[in-house]
């Protein structure tokens, strides 16, 4: 996934997963490690941050290269401060908090 901004705040309603069985997450090396902040599920590592220069709905926000154990919520269009963009939200697959949004164009 390329263009992935995790922000710091958790407004918005979780997600139910769907789908049934055992729930298998990926787990990174210790160092430098950012994990969902109500799980801590691994989600990226310091490597994958392209920029910590952004803000988000919430406030400071990182734009990120890559990230795991993640799911995609439905793509809309949203404007942005950058102009309009298509987006999805993005949501941590062990508790469903969200984390912040992928750029799909």
């Amino acid at each position: 996934m390329r263009g992935l901004f995790f922000t710091y705040s958790a407004g918005e309603e979780r997600r139910e997963q769907e789908g049934m069985g055992r729930l298998f997450t990926l787990e990174l090396s210790k160092a430098e490690v950012y994990a969902c902040s109500e799980c801590d599920t691994h989600l990226s590592s310091k490597c994958q941050i392209i920029s910590k220069a952004f803000h988000g709905r919430g406030g400071k926000a990182y734009l990120m290269d890559g990230c795991v154990n993640v799911y995609l919520g439905p793509k809309e269009e949203r404007r942005l401060l950058t102009g309009k963009h298509e987006v999805a939200d993005i949501f941590c697959v062990a508790c469903h908090a969200p984390l912040g949004w992928k750029y799909i164009r």
